[in-house]
């Protein structure tokens, strides 16, 4: 989760994990993307 300065509580939200946080080896977790502000280049 710091790598992406994502909270542990909403990593666990985000990808429906238990209490114990356990994760599966192959287990694909979803990143909530942070808006941290900046602007952003339209592309079209």
């Amino acid at each position: 989760s710091r790598l992406y300065r994502v909270s542990v509580p909403s990593l666990a939200s985000w990808n429906g994990l238990g209490k114990d946080l356990a994760v599966r080896v192959g287990q694909r977790l979803l990143i909530p993307v942070v808006d941290d502000g900046t602007p952003k280049e339209q592309t079209q």
